[in-house]
């Protein structure tokens, strides 16, 4: 049986938590594999050593604690997991922003070049009150 593709919350992964909890052992296999799913993506190979943490939440207070302290940890990086997907496209946007700015910069200098030379035969006041004329003008 194919199970749906679980989302990557932190409230789907609670539901599947509470679900497991209630769930008849014939279910638990495949809540089972959605939240070793989850909890792959947060921490890469460490999906089974949760699984036994929920199992032996109960047997002890190390074994609480262990698994609350992964919990947490897991809901925490579910919270911040559709920023860490977007990061590289927002990481792409910025770049190409500045490039576009950088070319605009570079073409307005490039005309402020060529107006300095054009006017630089014809202009007695010195070159630095040229360069204000044309950045003045070019504003």
């Amino acid at each position: 049986m194919a199970t749906a593709k679980p989302k990557y919350s932190a409230a789907a992964f609670r539901r599947l938590l509470a679900k497991l909890a209630a769930a008849k052992a014939e279910a638990r296999p495949a809540i089972e594999a959605q939240i070793k799913e989850i909890y792959e993506l947060a921490s890469p190979g460490f999906g089974d050593r949760f699984i036994d943490l929920f199992r032996k939440r109960w047997e002890s207070r190390e074994d609480a604690n262990q698994y609350l302290l992964q919990q947490n940890r897991t809901l925490a990086w579910l919270v911040d997991y559709p920023a860490v997907k977007q990061k590289p496209h927002m990481e792409k946007a910025r770049q190409q922003k500045v490039d576009s700015e950088a070319m605009g910069i570079r073409i307005r200098n490039k005309k402020m070049v060529e107006e300095y030379l054009r006017m630089k035969s014809s202009w007695d006041d010195g070159d630095t009150k040229l360069m204000v004329h044309i950045g003045g003008t070019t504003e």
